[in-house]
């Protein structure tokens, strides 16, 4: 599946420009909309390891989880490592800080990871610290790891990009999983247009958002969102209505 990423992926990285500043990064160029872009990421996005890990880790805090973000990253070469931060920051301001998972993260590496290329930096134990925790760098870790494997982190793990020393750029595509009563990051529905969506399987076309969380979150007219892809589902939510599925 590296291949299908990399071929839906080359076209792109022609015209994303590299970042503006030391967080996104100088060097790094950046792809959202991986699902609606590459099939290879569809595939991915749902692989059957990682939904085990997320049914295990988000399940317990909600009925159904959804797809929080997308993102193709080609770190450059001369890049400077990212300075550390925790995902879940996005939340902390509103959702105390604790030892359950609000968002789950994931990275495909499409070429080797290495210490001189920048591999993610994570520190490891940190997503049972407080938010007023200060990382240590010195405890870092890096994620080496060969072409077509996968890293998997909480969002309340500090972590960032190394610096990549080589001339070749590092590449990975990242998701991340979020309880599905929490506004995804990635605004999926205008990632992946209604004229997309509908040629998704409904597995997925449910982890990014066209499934309501019960009882009614993220209903139209009442109905599943479904209904906007025209599945043929046109009943009234009602009040019993609970489990994963919708």
């Amino acid at each position: 599946m590296t291949d299908e990423v990399e071929a839906d992926l080359e076209p792109h990285w022609e015209t994303i420009p590299t970042g503006n500043s030391d967080f996104i990064g100088f060097q790094t160029q950046r792809a959202p909309q991986l699902i609606a872009i590459s099939e290879g990421c569809r595939v991915l996005a749902e692989h059957p390891l990682v939904m085990a890990v997320m049914d295990r880790v988000l399940l317990p805090m909600c009925k159904r989880y959804r797809l929080h973000v997308t993102n193709g990253i080609r770190v450059g070469p001369d890049e400077t490592p990212q300075m550390l931060h925790r995902d879940d920051e996005l939340f902390r301001g509103y959702v105390p800080h604790d030892r359950r998972q609000l968002l789950t993260n994931m990275i495909w590496a499409m070429s080797d990871f290495t210490a001189a290329n920048g591999a993610t930096r994570i520190l490891p134990g940190s997503h049972t610290g407080s938010e007023d925790t200060v990382p240590d760098e010195e405890d870092l870790v890096q994620a080496e790891m060969p072409r077509g494997s996968l890293a998997l982190y909480h969002g309340s793990t500090f972590h960032g990009a190394g610096r990549n020393t080589t001339d070749q750029p590092r590449t990975g595509v990242l998701f991340g999983y979020s309880l599905g009563w929490l506004r995804q990051e990635e605004n999926q529905y205008l990632a992946v247009p209604p004229d997309v969506a509908q040629t998704l399987p409904k597995s997925l076309q449910e982890l990014i958002g066209y499934a309501v969380h019960p009882l009614f979150l993220g209903g139209v007219d009442q109905r599943d969102p479904s209904t906007v892809l025209g599945d043929g589902t046109d009943a009234l939510l009602e009040p019993a209505e609970s489990g994963k599925g919708s």
